[in-house]
């Protein structure tokens, strides 16, 4: 698949030593997320925060949404809490990433939780993220 491919060609950059941007690094955890490869998104994360590559918040969502598929929303929460102590901000898709993932793993109450919590994080509520919460909540 892509992802595999997009595995492939990054490891064989990193490799050889030649520079990685964070284009690079999005584009694979990105192919990961669309693919459902929560793990390898994973390893892609991990490995940007070893080097001097920091992840961004479109990098962070995309490993975000890959656990969404897969409803790791442990994992995916976990992620969240990280971006909280670095620079990375989320922004109103990752909440609705989360929201998606919590609905799949039916935890409505940390669901609203998350909602709830959003006014004070600075982050607009977008009705796609209200709409993952009210959806969770309508799961259960």
């Amino acid at each position: 698949g892509k992802w595999e491919s997009a595995l492939i060609v990054l490891k064989g950059l990193w490799i050889r030593g030649l520079q990685i941007s964070q284009i690079t690094c999005n584009s694979a955890i990105s192919a990961c997320d669309k693919a459902g490869q929560w793990k390898q998104a994973l390893a892609f994360l991990s490995g940007m925060r070893a080097t001097a590559l920091p992840p961004n918040v479109i990098t962070s969502t995309a490993a975000i949404g890959a656990c969404q598929l897969a409803a790791m929303w442990a994992v995916a929460l976990g992620i969240l809490e990280i971006m909280g102590g670095t620079a990375v901000r989320p922004n109103a898709i990752s909440y609705t990433s989360i929201l998606s993932s919590l609905e799949r793993g039916r935890q409505w109450e940390m669901s609203l939780h998350q909602l709830s919590a959003l006014p004070g994080r600075q982050i607009a509520s977008a009705v796609a993220t209200s709409n993952a919460a009210i959806s969770a909540l309508e799961k259960n």
